[in-house]
């Protein structure tokens, strides 16, 4: 995922990132005010407002592609399901939406926990093995990890 990041930045900005190795994880910095112009311009940022870039995902080659990476970093693949959680109803729902304009079937549900200081979490399953099937046809995960997981869990 790292080096696609990065090669995504470089490509279309002509920066290159600051990467360094921690303990268990890689840090990656970039400073660009016209970056992040240039994102503010497309969607919405935070942790409960976060959106899709609508306007940029036009075609299902765009759509597909933001589904990627939103699911190499979001998604958890688990034995018998891919899934993603977030607080955001409403990024979730477009994430539905998307995955729904693929035709890969999926369901909705909200999880309340019953500490009130936590917020009310949305989730999507993606279930059924011909679902996931598609799911790996069509989009797939940049993250290798999560890639081998699933192709293992659908025996491919």
């Amino acid at each position: 995922m790292l080096k696609k990041y990065c090669e995504a930045i470089n490509y279309i900005y002509g920066k290159k990132v600051i990467i360094k190795k921690r303990v268990n994880f890689f840090s990656v910095r970039i400073g660009s005010k016209t970056i992040v112009s240039d994102l503010i311009k497309h969607a919405k940022f935070g942790i409960h407002t976060w959106n899709l870039p609508s306007k940029l995902l036009i075609t299902n080659t765009l759509k597909k592609k933001w589904l990627k990476s939103f699911m190499s970093a979001e998604a958890y693949v688990g034995q018998n399901h891919i899934k993603v959680q977030t607080v955001n109803k409403n990024g979730m729902k477009l994430v539905g939406r998307l995955l729904k304009d693929l035709e890969i079937e999926h369901n909705y549900y909200e999880y309340t926990p019953k500490n009130p200081k936590h917020s009310k979490v949305s989730m999507i399953f993606i279930s059924k093995k011909k679902s996931r099937i598609k799911y790996h046809k069509k989009i797939g995960f940049y993250h290798l990890k999560k890639t081998r997981t699933l192709k293992k869990t659908l025996g491919l």
